[in-house]
């Protein structure tokens, strides 16, 4: 009896005895009937841009033992679209990115467009280095420490912004790891270089009536934005608000998602003691779609482009009235939290004002921001004295 002709020949790694400098691959061969002969395949899996050896090894073992299972089950790969086999290293960094993204929102109380930002320049950083299309799994601690030290020594940032980045790569390995695509997070053990930022002092009650007495006489459009910013709205947020969002009857504003920072739609609450300075808004009458806004102090149908306006206004306002390089225009909203806090309002209040999301995030401000006046002890140290 005539044996049966093999139909394939298993694959197998090829590295190339060591040498880095040369294609490592994998190449399987599969019998083609048309052409009465074994058409071969290659597949190099990214590997090429590693330089690490046991790396490219990892990866195409993984590529080898999937082909010959994909094989032994009767897969042909001439008649049967290549692309159809779903191999290991078709998990790349950038098409992790998305899954990234689509997971983020509850791994982290940091912006949405921050956390895009950062995964940006990271994705970026690797693309330069030709690892963007390797399999997360390859990018190893000294590649993050290399981006780390990078970011430091080019983009001059502050070892708080570096340890931030940290955090947030951290946390999309950590999203990886939990879909099963990784089984370690290269961050681990990475140190934080621990730069705190300087506190945003609180201002006193002389300091906010004087603000407030000079907003009201030579500045009611910075004054009116002021006021929001009290009410624990960003900003960047402030910058983008319509007149439809504000509704001065019941103190509201409604910030959608498309306008928030962290992409949550909230309503921020204006305290009705702040409520009355609202009233220099030059709005009656206007197209609500006007965006409230703009150095003219009258509302536009387009939003003004230039998103420090505001915050060099305001620091130039602060110089002439003395106050010192620890007191900007965030520290309004700590002024108020810090008030509330140390006049007994709960957790909630407290979350619901500031648009804290999370508790770990109200914890994580009050420790920064907040500095608490401890309660009179007097009665009980009636044994003492």
């Amino acid at each position: 009896m005539k044996q049966q002709k093999a139909t394939y020949k298993p694959a197998k790694v090829h590295n190339r005895r060591g040498d880095i400098k040369k294609e490592w691959f994998v190449e399987f061969q599969y019998w083609d009937e048309k052409a009465d002969r074994f058409k071969r395949f290659r597949d190099t899996g990214g590997v090429n841009k590693l330089n690490n050896p046991r790396l490219r090894i990892e990866v195409l073992d993984e590529i080898a033992l999937e082909i010959n299972e994909k094989l032994a089950k009767g897969w042909n790969p001439i008649t049967n679209d290549y692309e159809d086999l779903v191999i290991y290293s078709k998990d790349s960094w950038e098409t992790c990115v998305p899954i990234i993204l689509g997971d983020k929102i509850q791994s982290t109380s940091l912006g949405h467009a921050q956390y895009k930002y950062i995964l940006a320049n990271f994705t970026t950083y690797l693309t330069r280095r030709g690892l963007n299309t390797v399999h997360p799994k390859n990018i190893e601690k000294s590649v993050i420490m290399d981006y780390l030290s990078w970011r430091l020594n080019t983009s001059k940032i502050k070892k708080g912004t570096r340890d931030r980045d940290l955090v947030i790569i951290k946390c999309a390995f950590k999203v990886l790891m939990l879909r099963g695509i990784i089984k370690h997070n290269p961050c681990d053990g990475i140190p934080r270089l621990g730069d705190r930022p300087e506190r945003n002092e609180t201002y006193s009650p002389d300091q906010l009536k004087d603000l407030i007495n000079y907003l009201e006489k030579n500045n009611t459009k910075m004054l009116c934005f002021c006021v929001l910013v009290m009410a624990a709205i960003r900003p960047s947020e402030i910058r983008r608000l319509q007149i439809k969002d504000l509704d001065l009857n019941v103190g509201t504003v409604r910030i959608k998602n498309t306008k928030s920072k962290n992409a949550y739609p909230r309503v921020a609450r204006i305290p009705s003691v702040l409520l009355r300075f609202l009233n220099h808004l030059k709005i009656d009458g206007v197209n609500p779609d006007y965006y409230i806004f703009h150095p003219s102090g009258i509302p536009q149908p387009t939003m003004h482009s230039n998103k420090y306006y505001w915050s060099k206004e305001f620091s130039a306002i602060k110089e002439k009235l003395g106050f010192g390089s620890n007191i900007t225009m965030y520290s309004l909203k700590h002024t108020v939290l810090t008030e509330m806090y140390n006049t007994g309002a709960s957790t909630e209040e407290l979350m619901a004002y500031g648009g804290f999301k999370t508790l770990d995030a109200l914890q994580s401000y009050l420790k920064k921001q907040v500095i608490p006046v401890p309660a009179d002890p007097s009665h009980r140290l009636g044994r003492l004295l």
